[in-house]
């Protein structure tokens, strides 16, 4: 109960500033509801594909989680009604932005710089296009929706850092589990949820806050939990990668698990249930 009334105290000034950004970022985004699935936007709606994944021995080792378990949901729930699909992305915009909200005010404590960085972040069609609108409706279940997570956990670890609360830190990494742990797409994530603590512990301006070992510690809960999903994949993928720390951090483990998921997939190595004839067998239809 404390927790929540501090978490009120802090932010009960801000709906405001939240009623506007809604207002704005809606505004542009606002037709998304009319448009309609497309090509093989309908990879994860099809009764194949969700028969193909959960068949697999050890299928919640891959990185399709989230978008065959929300592909199967929503194709139950909206059948072919195209609106409440797109309807779903476009409330989910809208959360992801009063949650980077949230997140900026936690470490600018500034309303009107998390206003400001809001606004870009929400209303900015760079990359974000491709991820919502119907150019392929697989990136905003394979990718959109665990980022849900992934922003309260980035909050909950600025608001340790600051007010060294444990509770914090453990909701964080609970998020943080769950968000990679559903969608390795996010493994480009950790260098922020590494890097952060151990700059915040080792350039505190206060003498007794900085514990750099304590920062690097914290940090690598992070990058243990996401190499630990990284290596879990090798079970159905098999996956043999060559990659370093330095190479981790540069993200280019990311570059070589998708020239070699590709590869193998031209070979026939790994074949993905888009490659089979998509129309004889959908719940959608």
């Amino acid at each position: 109960m404390k927790f929540f009334k501090k978490t009120w105290h802090l932010f009960w000034k801000d709906f405001f500033f939240l009623a506007i950004l809604v207002g704005l970022v809606y505004l542009p985004w606002r037709l998304l509801p009319s448009m309609v699935i497309r090509g093989d936007g309908f990879v994860y709606l099809l009764s194949r594909t969700h028969k193909w994944f959960y068949s697999v021995p050890y299928f919640y080792t891959g990185f399709e989680n989230s978008a065959v378990f929300f592909g199967l949901l929503f194709s139950k729930l909206f059948s072919t009604r195209m609106e409440f699909y797109f309807t779903t992305s476009l409330f989910t915009l809208l959360l992801t932005v009063v949650l980077y909200y949230w997140m900026s005010r936690a470490i600018f404590t500034s309303r009107f710089i998390s206003f400001a960085s809001a606004i870009f972040f929400g209303v900015s069609f760079y990359g974000a296009w491709d991820m919502y609108s119907n150019h392929c409706y697989c990136f905003f279940l394979e990718r959109i929706i665990p980022v849900v997570f992934l922003i309260p956990s980035f909050m909950m670890l600025v608001l340790f850092c600051k007010q060294k609360h444990t509770l914090y830190l453990i909701i964080s990494v609970i998020l943080y589990f769950f968000a990679i742990g559903i969608a390795h797409f996010e493994i480009f994530i950790p260098p922020a949820f590494f890097f952060y603590p151990l700059f915040w512990f080792s350039l505190s301006n206060a003498r007794h806050n900085k514990h750099p070992l304590k920062g690097l510690f914290i940090g690598s809960i992070y990058v243990g939990i996401t190499i630990f999903f990284i290596l879990i994949q090798r079970i159905n993928e098999g996956h043999k990668l060559e990659w370093g720390l330095l190479e981790y951090f540069l993200i280019l483990v990311n570059i070589s698990i998708f020239i070699k998921w590709h590869d193998n997939l031209l070979h026939g190595h790994f074949i993905h249930p888009f490659l089979f004839p998509i129309w004889a067998d959908m719940d959608i239809l």
